[in-house]
């Protein structure tokens, strides 16, 4: 009997910390304001850089490599970081991604132009 009536008394006191966990949430919900106009509006300050670099003549992506090296996408070429000038041009978030951006300028030594997107700083 006495076994009965504590699992009945763990029962209700979990239900009840269940039902108060529910209103928290309840009420963090109703007083959730979305940040939708501060994350476009840094989605928009990196996206309208890369238009204004490629308009500009950086025409070319390219990717950083594992072994710290670039890769120009367009023509499959390799170049070592220390070959390459590398000037960071705009830092923002990246609501697609999920983390902030650094976007770069790579010119190097054969005049190929482009763009490297990084979360870090180079």
């Amino acid at each position: 009997m006495f076994s009965k009536m504590i699992k009945i008394l763990n029962f209700n006191y979990l239900y009840y910390k269940i039902l108060d966990l529910v209103k928290s949430m309840y009420i963090l919900f109703l007083n959730h304001k979305p940040m939708k106009n501060n994350i476009s509006r840094l989605n928009v300050s990196i996206t309208n850089k890369v238009i204004e670099l490629q308009e500009r003549g950086y025409d070319c992506d390219f990717l950083l490599l594992n072994n710290g090296s670039l890769l120009c996408m367009q023509t499959n070429r390799k170049y070592p970081l220390n070959s390459v000038s590398i000037n960071m041009m705009e830092h923002g978030y990246d609501f697609f991604g999920q983390c902030y951006k650094n976007v770069h300028t790579i010119e190097t030594g054969n005049g190929e132009r482009g763009l490297l997107l990084t979360e870090t700083v180079l």
